[in-house]
């Protein structure tokens, strides 16, 4: 089976510099340094940007003012950081669907060359999850199920869901049901309530109610298995070559000179290793992975590539 993959990213913040002199690139930065998040505080992107600037001050001695700009489904911060001054002092996150899904549906004032890429520091993840009364017992029992033809509803909460799931319809010749909801929350409460038979939520909704009892995760969605749940099997491990999976970066507006980007590269890359920033990140089921700012570009424009075909499956571009 050919090999599909769905990426979700959620970029963002580099510097961009400009030193005419190795001297003034050396003292690089000299003043704080703000980090634009494109999301509500207390959110997950917000809190793990955050955790993860208060340890990169350590490595840069300045301090990292976070700022929210939300608005325009996360398009509000790209925009920010792209219309920036280019010296390494004008940071920010840009999740995936700003980056890669937003420019296939509406005008916006980016694209993915507006922007230098520091690093990539996290992992978000997703898997299929049912309730404690379902009759699919395990993943191949609710693949059976699918391949034969039965309806089965799922919860679906955003864009990239019904993206995976027209994905996963084709790699199964089958056809799933979506029952439309505006957040994992809900989306959890009716998988438990038998509402739908199952939902594509992440960790942070799921794992309280599988210790409950509620749920039961039949498997992975993502390329690897949860680490809170290492024994669930990845859909790879049932057969299935297929994976969805969104990212969190760093970038900065086109034009930060090589030798800042380094030092902001370094630094973050510290703090993405810092034993309580990956204790913060898992409790806010994201999984710490450093990625290199050329492989997150590549994970980026990998994905855009891929959404200007998906979105045409489910109806939402042409």
């Amino acid at each position: 089976m050919k090999r599909r993959s769905t990426l979700f990213g959620i970029v963002g913040a580099a510097v961009i510099g400009i030193a005419s002199t190795p001297a003034a690139a050396d003292s690089f930065p000299e003043k704080e340094i703000t980090l634009i998040v494109n999301y509500g505080a207390g959110g997950g992107t917000d809190l793990s940007a955050r955790v993860l600037a208060k340890a990169a001050e350590q490595a840069l001695g300045q301090p990292i003012r976070v700022v929210n700009k939300t608005g325009g489904s996360g398009t509000v911060g790209p925009t920010n950081i792209s219309a920036s001054k280019a010296d390494g002092y004008t940071i920010g996150v840009a999740s995936f669907s700003p980056m890669a899904v937003s420019p296939h549906l509406t005008p916006v004032a980016y694209t993915l060359d507006s922007f230098d890429f520091i690093l990539g520091y996290a992992r978000y993840r997703s898997g299929i999850s049912v309730a404690k009364e379902s009759k699919y017992q395990d993943i191949e029992e609710f693949l059976a199920a699918a391949r034969a033809g039965e309806e089965i509803t799922y919860a679906a909460t955003d864009t990239l869901s019904k993206v995976f799931i027209k994905n996963l319809e084709e790699a199964l010749g089958a056809k799933f049901k979506p029952v439309s909801y505006k957040s994992g929350q809900e989306s959890v409460t009716a998988t438990i309530s038998g509402v739908v038979d199952f939902n594509l939520e992440g960790p942070t909704n799921v794992v309280p109610q599988v210790k409950t009892g509620n749920l039961r995760l039949l498997a992975s969605v993502s390329s690897v298995p949860w680490f809170e749940m290492p024994e669930v099997k990845t859909l790879k491990d049932a057969g299935v070559d297929l994976f969805v999976e969104s990212y969190a970066g760093l970038a900065a507006p086109v034009g930060v000179p090589a030798d800042r980007l380094k030092i902001l590269e370094n630094a973050f890359a510290a703090a993405v290793n810092d034993a309580e920033v990956q204790k913060t990140m898992r409790g806010l089921g994201m999984e710490p992975a450093y990625f290199s700012g050329d492989a997150y570009r590549t994970l980026l424009e990998d994905g855009h590539e891929r959404m200007a075909t998906d979105l045409v499956k489910i109806g939402l571009k042409q």
